[in-house]
């Protein structure tokens, strides 16, 4: 009887398994993207950092392309929608940092060295 349960349980448990999964794949996949763009060939990913207004200095681009899941040409953003101004911040090189124009506020992007 001990057998007989102790294999019950262990098919039940193969079958469990193989329920989870397609073709020996899992069907779930949690892969989270940066939210970023590219500006002049470089990589800007959008931090939580809010710019204020006056610290902008001129529009130097907009968004030209949204794309899934990264972008990967000028002017491409995954999460920024088409038409998003971009701007240079006062004092900060465009290579480091910029401003982006994302839910009616400024959110600084910068590059990852």
């Amino acid at each position: 009887m001990r057998k007989l349960l102790l294999s019950l349980i262990t098919l039940i448990l193969l079958f469990s398994f193989i329920g989870c999964a397609r073709n020996g794949v899992s069907t779930t996949t949690n892969v989270l993207y940066a939210s970023m763009l590219i500006y002049n060939n470089t990589d800007y990913y959008l931090s939580s950092e809010v710019v204020p207004s006056e610290n902008l200095n001129k529009q130097i681009e907009t968004v030209k392309k949204q794309v899934t899941p990264s972008p990967k040409n000028n002017g491409e953003a995954n999460e920024c929608p088409v038409g998003t101004k971009i701007f240079s911040i006062k004092g900060v090189d465009s290579t480091e940092a910029i401003a982006v124009n994302f839910h009616n506020e400024y959110y600084k992007a910068v590059t990852k060295h």
